[in-house]
């Protein structure tokens, strides 16, 4: 029978070889996981930042208007943002989403917010209010200059004028909003294209009167892009149940219509924040 001769050296080599092959695989995961966890820890603290900017809960009242508002985020970091607040004799609400998602996102959406933030600070230290049209102008130009060329928000901004009894907007792109009077919706569409993507300042500031009773739904397309099954929902059921419930305080109305859309929606994960703020003017009984 002949000798089988078996190579000691070539053993010895495949066996450094898989060693090294385990150890190189162990070294990836490693780094792999380390990545994943400082990512993840960048997704949380943007996350947190955020909910840290969304106004208290319930947000505040004013004279002769009371608000109310529903902020649910989805997995990601969003871009959804709102505030309500007030100078002199207005009251100032506005409601933007940015495009996308992610660390981004949020960096865009903290920009946006210092950009109404700083209405606050020149109506506290110079007694001055700029215009709505010339903040949302500077805004496009800031977001165009700073930000990548396919991020863009869409925006929601106006204010009610106590002395006037009026309700001044624009709406940069945004879906249709709506204000109800008289127990019928109207529907607040876009005047303006969305912010950060054109170069354009043509834009519309419409003015509407408002008395006791009326109301203002803002909201954004996280609440008519929920889906039920394989169809998005959309805005026939948010009107709906506007006007249904058009009568009782802002904040029932506001959990009827987050109460609807999430029973259509079943146990369908939210793919995006869902944001809905109101105002009820009560007048001068408020």
């Amino acid at each position: 029978m002949p000798k089988i001769l078996i190579n000691n050296d070539n053993k010895s080599a495949n066996a450094i070889r898989r060693h090294s092959l385990k150890e190189e695989n162990r070294r990836l995961q490693e780094e792999i996981f380390k990545k994943n966890t400082y990512l993840q820890g960048l997704h949380d603290s943007a996350q947190q930042i955020l909910l840290n900017l969304i106004p208290s809960d319930p947000p505040p009242r004013f004279k002769e208007v009371e608000t109310a508002a529903v902020y649910r985020s989805c997995d990601h970091v969003g871009g959804d943002m709102y505030d309500l607040f007030e100078l002199g004799n207005r009251v100032f609400f506005y409601l933007f989403d940015v495009s996308s998602h992610g660390i981004l996102a949020a960096v865009i959406t903290m920009i946006i917010k210092s950009f109404f933030d700083n209405l606050k600070r020149l109506q506290d230290y110079v007694n001055v209010t700029p215009d709505l049209g010339q903040l949302v102008r500077s805004l496009n130009i800031e977001m165009m200059q700073n930000t990548p060329g396919n991020m863009y928000a869409t925006l929601f901004a106006g204010y009610y004028d106590r002395g006037a009894g009026t309700i001044t907007y624009l709406s940069s792109g945004h879906i249709d909003q709506y204000l109800l009077q008289a127990g019928h919706v109207v529907t607040l569409s876009s005047t303006a294209t969305v912010v950060g993507l054109f170069d354009d300042d043509e834009m519309e500031i419409c003015t509407l009167p408002v008395v006791q009773g009326d109301k203002l739904l803002l909201f954004t397309d996280g609440l008519t892009e929920v889906w039920q099954g394989e169809q998005i929902i959309g805005s026939n059921r948010i009107i709906s149940v506007f006007e249904e419930y058009g009568k009782a305080p802002i904040d029932v109305i506001l959990s009827e219509i987050y109460a609807a859309i999430m029973e259509k929606a079943a146990e369908t994960p939210l793919e995006d924040d869902l944001t809905i703020v109101g105002l009820s003017f009560t007048g001068m009984d408020g």
